[in-house]
């Protein structure tokens, strides 16, 4: 456009057009032509007088040239002002082809790491609320990064959907990745099956299961991920091995703890005789539990309120009978989880204890080998578990 525009100004003058305060122009010559046509961007009309002599349509042309030549100086003062003030949004509101990653937590951690595997130089844009947490992941896998809600309009604006390519919401809130996903089904239906969204409440989940956004858009739960793969494998080849009917002690009933009891409950049923819940806040998880997913009726069920570092908190277990306990520890505290899963192992030798830890760690796995015990990896095993399809083909 800018070449454009000069040529406009400049052709009008080589036809013989001049000004009314510059009536010489006609017969000066290219370089002078030159210099005044510049001068168009900058106001110049103003000093060098009114569009004069020539054909008309030479002089449309420098008309042309008067206005368009200043337009164009004021937007590239104003796109420089942009680019100043909010340089990230500037510069993703160019991009195209790019895959948009909401949420700088942990899941969103796996997902940049499979994206960038498989797509080493796209575009990808990191959007969370707060600045310090996405950017750190965003300069570990070279992405862009963006702070802001991604439910609000101008964000969504400005990650121009009708460019994406792809969407993955992964924040912490399950209502605003739903809300982002039925905007998305709105604006650009086209992103339904290219748009993969967390859902972290187990009953949430079920609930919208028959949902429009349900039907056409990738769904998953971390957490049903991986208690679904801990029950199918570890747990089912440990209750092959016994012969009676196990004691499960649950270790922490938050989201990770639900969802194995949920997964126990569906395909270990009949394997185990006595489940034991523990946490700091049991009776509230458990209540929660019993009204979303519902206890099954095959076991017995014992709620224990208490922090697992607390040693008066398994005075419990020396009620246990049975010689192979199964120990689930699943609270969100890696080490506590580490550190009593080595005193279970000392105090029950034949029971089969396993410790939830979310990154892989060297560390945990070396210990666990050491202690007789089994680490599991929530991060690695559901980065694995998220179909190819997800991340598109190259």
């Amino acid at each position: 456009m800018l070449l454009f525009v000069f040529s406009c100004g400049f052709t009008a003058f080589l036809l013989g057009v001049t000004a009314s305060e510059r009536t010489d122009i006609g017969s000066a010559g290219v370089f002078v032509k030159i210099y005044y046509t510049i001068g168009l961007f900058v106001l110049g009309g103003l000093d060098i007088g009114m569009p004069q002599g020539g054909s008309a349509g030479a002089r449309g042309l420098l008309w042309f040239a008067y206005f368009a030549a200043p337009t164009i100086t004021a937007a590239s003062v104003i796109e420089g002002i942009l680019r100043a003030i909010a340089p990230e949004r500037w510069q993703i509101r160019r991009l195209r082809q790019h895959i948009v990653v909401a949420g700088g937590g942990g899941i969103g951690r796996l997902c940049l790491k499979r994206l960038r595997k498989r797509w080493p130089h796209k575009p990808i844009v990191v959007i969370d609320l707060e600045r310090d947490h996405p950017a750190k992941v965003a300069l570990l896998n070279q992405a862009h990064v963006m702070v802001g809600d991604i439910r609000a309009e101008s964000v969504l604006d400005t990650i121009r959907l009708d460019r994406c390519e792809r969407v993955f919401l992964l924040t912490g809130d399950d209502f605003a990745n739903l809300d982002v996903a039925a905007k998305i089904l709105e604006r650009r239906p086209r992103l339904a099956k290219r748009t993969v969204v967390h859902v972290a409440n187990l009953q949430f989940l079920r609930v919208m299961s028959d949902s429009r956004i349900a039907h056409t858009c990738e769904i998953f739960n971390s957490h049903d991920i991986a208690g679904k793969h801990l029950v199918t494998t570890a747990l089912t080849a440990h209750f092959e091995r016994t012969a009676a009917r196990d004691v499960v002690i649950l270790a922490g009933f938050g989201r990770f703890g639900q969802s194995v009891l949920d997964n126990l409950q569906i395909h270990a049923r009949d394997c185990f005789r006595r489940v034991i819940v523990m946490d700091l806040h049991a009776h509230w998880r458990a209540a929660i539990f019993g009204q979303q997913v519902g206890f099954a009726e095959f076991y017995d069920l014992e709620v224990v309120e208490g922090d697992l570092r607390d040693p008066q908190t398994w005075k419990l277990t020396e009620g246990i009978d049975e010689r192979e306990p199964v120990f689930i520890l699943g609270s969100g505290d890696d080490g506590a989880n580490l550190r009593t899963a080595l005193w279970l192992k000392r105090t029950y030798p034949e029971a089969h204890v396993v410790a939830r830890t979310f990154q892989g760690s060297s560390f945990a796995s070396e210990l666990g080998r050491e202690g007789g015990f089994e680490v599991f990896s929530v991060a690695e095993l559901v980065a694995g578990s998220m179909p190819s399809a997800w991340f598109g083909q190259r």
